[in-house]
């Protein structure tokens, strides 16, 4: 995808990481010896009344797929020369754990100013295996456009906690106009038009990101 703003259109801003962190669940009472018979009667079979000053947990944010795919865009027949050479980025091997298939993906990581600010622009082809992942250090509300970009793509804005929260489908090519999901996230991952629906990727799934040397 071409450069993109938030919410200026030609950049992205803020400092990118892909660092995340990882919970480990804790092992309760896997030796523990059964506890003895009582002799105090049964136990109370009452239940707590629930505490009304707490505040019900928040749901997390998604924005849901459409039932209706979206119309095909094709991307150009005919791309122009990229007339500042395109950046060298880190890679990384994404996987859409929670899909059907399971699709996994080489992907371009753009964690800087410079690389998401070039993004897809004046690349001619996209294979079905390959992507290009925008990362910030936290979540934001991001919007896209296809400023000098030929390709037409499948937009996966995905949360901090790799969780897909949106996908804009077949987003057409040369467009300067300005798209973005209800939800904020920290990653958008981009691929060819199409691909989502066809792997069976959706909000609500997880991906994985293994950074490659």
């Amino acid at each position: 995808m071409s450069s993109r703003s938030v919410p200026i259109l030609r950049q992205r801003i803020v400092p990118a990481s892909l660092a995340v962190g990882c919970a480990l669940a804790a092992l309760i009472g896997c030796d523990r010896a059964p506890p003895e018979p009582s002799t105090a009667g049964p136990a109370s079979t009452a239940t707590a009344e629930p505490n009304e000053d707490e505040p019900a947990p928040e749901a997390a944010c998604t924005t849901p797929f459409s039932s209706t795919p979206a119309a095909p865009k094709t991307s150009l027949a005919e791309c122009p020369t990229d007339p500042d050479g395109r950046p060298t980025m880190p890679r990384a091997r994404l996987a859409f754990v929670d899909a059907p298939t399971a699709p996994q993906l080489n992907v371009e990581v753009a964690e800087n100013d410079p690389h998401r600010s070039h993004g897809l622009m004046f690349r001619p082809t996209l294979a079905d295996e390959e992507g290009m992942l925008f990362s910030w250090p936290s979540e934001g509300y991001r919007s896209f456009w296809m400023h000098n970009t030929c390709l037409a793509l499948d937009m996966l804005f995905i949360d901090s906690e790799r969780r897909i929260v949106g996908v804009l489908e077949q987003v057409p090519p040369w467009n300067d106009l300005p798209r973005r999901v209800t939800c904020p996230s920290a990653y958008v991952l981009e691929v060819r038009a199409g691909f989502a629906r066809a792997y069976g990727v959706a909000p609500g799934q997880h991906i994985s990101i293994t950074p490659q040397p």
